[in-house]
């Protein structure tokens, strides 16, 4: 027990202010470093699990350490199921939204979507680094993407070295405390952003001048801001560039010193400068020595030097002669060290050869500036770059996203290219679209439930054997109508033979299943496939994957999510060229004689189904009549909408299984509600 007595009054002030002291350090500490990550669920309407809420009215402040610090943003919920997804925050402008973190490098996960309409969203952070660039999504579609970034000061991280900024700089996002993100677009909706830090992401580090900073008016711009977006989350881009710097002047802010406070081994820095050095005598004199320094400092720290030549202005077309000769130089002394250099200049020659009479549309031509870059030009530098790195650096290409399109600066972009609508995302989130079947060619209107395509990707063949709770129902050959044979030709079946369907896309079988009372949720098919491919089927509305078995005797057991009443037809269409593959037996799963009337849906079912909704039904096309499987008991609204998320009808009142409609043939998104709820959509297919 503590004794007062041994200690004098300023003993115990002395042991109180250390106590104190101390107590203010690990709480200093923790706010500084607890607070690094976080979900975050934008809309007014339900959270999500595990996020903090981020509402239309969520104003920035220190204390909570998030919110918008400008924007009209509103608020827009959708009624789906999925409280992340439902809702979503939308602007008529810019609305900026802030978030206090440590120094170092984040993953940021931003979930673009809106559950009816289509949306477009472009999302810069800080001083307008372009992370998504017209992320553009379908109605009901979901898309979520990730990128890394880092969020830098002054300061290095240990405490080690301060560099210094120019005035001009401490208005700049860059620097403060926060990692900001400016979003915007024709339509933008964001229903979530997740905030972790990547310690073990790759960093490219940039050093260089105002052709590479990021420039904070538009449309100003460097290639430095415009390349973040291009690459995957594994790698996290470091603008150290500042405008007006030379080669000696960036070093002498210790700005080089800074990056290497923190830099890992294996992480790359470029180094690009001439357009400054070359109106210093000085500067020309010691560029290659200068340069040295960097390397050699560079490679101390166990990371890559990568040099990369400046950019030629306007006019300067030859490679050996622009910028006063630096970047022939700068060719030479890459040489010399074995550095690789990437060689922007040359880039930017070809594009302003390929753009002739439009060369002045790379550079700042409103404001009769022929050497820096306006959007356009820094993002066609942008994308030359990662010519060079793929071409020179193939450690670093491996972090390129993997929609990564091939660039050549001699035939490049249109100039409206940052400005042209891009086609819209049809895949992911509450509803997943696959890809177009394969027509038979036929004019006549199918009556199949083939004609329905699955609302999720394909479902693949996932039982070894049929469960405990399932039976055996209808064999192979006993179909009711076929596009196809009963053979007995391949071993391993069971029963009299099995069905060998058409090798043609649109190959059909119909069974009748007879069911009692006792039904189950999933329907299991026993197939051969001894092709080479995946032979896939729509079957009832849901395509299912029946992958190579190793040969036409392996036998194996295909699983579908798929409740049946008890007498139905089932009804499967290949989808393959090849058709579908031989179908042995139909089985599906039973539940327990006590169990009585209708059943929910298996939750993992539905997972299967929809990514992200709790879909409950299935649905196709019977001439003019939509075939619904398993809506909800009640009245309920049928919504129809084209495949970029266009409302086309509504069906109020909708009761019962069957509902006319009049449409053309096309594809088309069915969503069911009923109480203000959305019940679940699903892709369907009229010919």
């Amino acid at each position: 027990m503590f004794d007062e007595n041994k200690f004098s009054k300023g003993d115990l002030a002395v042991k109180a202010g250390v106590f104190l002291a101390a107590f203010g350090m690990i709480a200093a500490f923790y706010q500084a470093h607890a607070a690094d990550s976080y979900k975050f669920d934008f809309g007014d309407g339900p959270v999500a699990a595990g996020y903090t809420q981020i509402k239309s009215t969520t104003k920035f402040d220190a204390t909570q350490g998030y919110g918008f610090e400008s924007g009209t943003v509103s608020s827009v919920d959708r009624l789906w199921d999925d409280d992340l997804k439902t809702d979503f925050l939308t602007s008529k402008g810019d609305m900026i939204f802030s978030v206090v973190l440590p120094q170092g490098n984040y993953e940021v996960t931003f979930t673009f979507g809106d559950g009816e309409n289509e949306s477009e969203t472009t999302v810069w952070a800080e001083n307008r680094k372009l992370m998504f660039d017209r992320v553009t999504t379908a109605g009901g579609v979901f898309s979520t993407q990730s990128v890394s970034l880092r969020r830098m000061e002054t300061k290095s991280i240990d405490g080690s070295v301060t560099m210094s900024i120019k005035d001009r700089e401490k208005d700049y996002r860059t620097w403060d405390n926060k990692l900001t993100f400016i979003i915007n677009g024709k339509a933008p909706a964001i229903a979530g952003i997740e905030i972790k830090p990547k310690t073990d992401v790759t960093t490219l580090w940039l050093c260089g001048n105002s052709t590479v900073v990021d420039q904070i008016m538009a449309p100003w711009a460097g290639w430095g801001q415009m390349s973040p977006g291009f690459f995957k989350s594994s790698l996290a881009v470091a603008n150290y560039a500042e405008s007006g710097l030379t080669a000696s002047g960036f070093y002498s802010m210790k700005r080089l010193a800074k990056i290497l406070a923190e830099v890992k081994k294996g992480d790359y820095v470029t180094v690009q400068f001439a357009h400054n050095d070359q109106k210093n005598a000085t500067d020309v004199a010691n560029y290659e020595t200068t340069l040295t320094k960097y390397v050699s400092e560079i490679k101390a720290k166990g990371a890559i030097p990568l040099f990369i030549t400046s950019t030629a202005r306007q006019g300067e077309l030859d490679p050996k002669t622009s910028v006063g000769g630096l970047p022939e130089k700068m060719r030479a002394l890459g040489k010399k060290l074995g550095v690789t250099v990437l060689d922007l200049n040359q880039h930017s020659i070809n594009l302003q050869n390929a753009l002739g009479n439009n060369k002045e549309k790379l550079y700042m031509y409103t404001a009769s500036d022929k050497t820096h870059f306006c959007e356009y030009g820094a993002y066609e530098l942008a994308r030359a770059i990662l010519e060079e790195i793929k071409d020179k650096v193939p450690d670093l290409a491996k972090h390129l996203r993997d929609d990564h399109v091939a660039f050549d600066s001699k035939k490049p972009d249109a100039l409206d290219i940052l400005s042209q609508a891009k086609a819209p995302i049809t895949e992911g989130g509450l509803i997943q679209v696959p890809e177009e079947p394969v027509s038979s060619g036929s004019e006549e209107t199918p009556t199949s439930s083939a004609d329905a395509a699955s609302s999720s990707s394909s479902v693949p063949a996932t039982s070894a054997e049929l469960p405990a709770n399932a039976v055996i129902g209808i064999q192979g050959d006993q179909f009711a109508s076929a596009d196809g044979v009963k053979e007995t030709t391949n071993a391993g079946y069971t029963g009299d033979g099995y069905l060998n369907i058409d090798n043609a896309a649109g190959s059909r079988a119909v069974f009748i299943l007879e069911r009692d009372s006792t039904r189950g949720d999933s329907v299991y098919i026993r197939f051969a496939n001894g092709s080479d491919a995946n032979r896939n089927m729509i079957v009832n509305g849901i395509e299912v994957e029946f992958p190579p078995t190793d040969s036409w005797t392996d036998w194996k057991i295909a699983s579908i999510p798929l409740n049946l009443s008890n007498s139905v037809r089932l009804e499967m269409e290949s989808l393959a060229e090849k058709g579908g593959p031989n179908i042995d037996w139909i089985g599906w799963s039973v539940k327990s004689v006590e169990t009585s009337g209708d059943s929910t849906d298996d939750p993992q079912a539905i997972s299967q189904n929809i990514a992200g909704a709790a879909t409950k039904f299935n649905a196709y096309f019977s001439g003019n009549s939509i075939i619904l499987n398993h809506v909800p008991n009640g009245s309920y609204t049928i919504s129809i909408f084209d495949m970029q998320g266009h409302r086309i009808q509504d069906i109020q009142n909708a009761y019962g299984n069957e509902t006319n409609v009049q449409l053309n043939r096309g594809t088309y998104l069915i969503r069911i509600s009923q109480d203000n709820r959305i019940f679940g959509m699903s892709r369907i297919i009229k010919r």
